[in-house]
């Protein structure tokens, strides 16, 4: 079993996020944890990040997701704010320009307990 960990930090304007995340990688350094750390992404770059991260995974893995940054919810779902999101003006616009956590949750958990 291999513990592997994904910190995606889109919070520019937000010093303190970061330092969070910073420290909370460490500690799972510390406890073994393969960490991946990845700053202020686009909506490809975090979506070309998480198919890379999920591609490390194997069957049996114990797999930590960490995101700072804004997020919408809407219609029931979740999702993440890339970093350039000052195209973001309506509900509509978070479905096209933002990331759905489900569908990380269910890429994520494919590979973890493949069908």
């Amino acid at each position: 079993m291999h513990y592997n960990a994904l910190f995606v930090h889109n919070a520019l304007q937000c010093p303190l996020f970061r330092k969070i995340g910073y420290m909370g990688s460490n500690v799972l350094r510390i406890i073994k944890f393969q960490v991946k750390t990845a700053y202020d992404l686009t909506k490809s770059q975090m979506v070309f990040t998480i198919s890379a991260f999920s591609e490390t995974i194997v069957d049996g893995d114990l797999v930590m997701f960490y995101f700072s940054g804004h997020g919408y919810h809407i219609n029931g779902r979740t999702y993440l704010a890339r970093v350039d999101d000052d195209l973001i003006k309506s509900d509509e616009d978070v479905q096209d320009y933002c990331t759905c956590v489900e569908r990380i949750f269910h890429q994520l958990r494919q590979k973890t307990h493949p069908l």
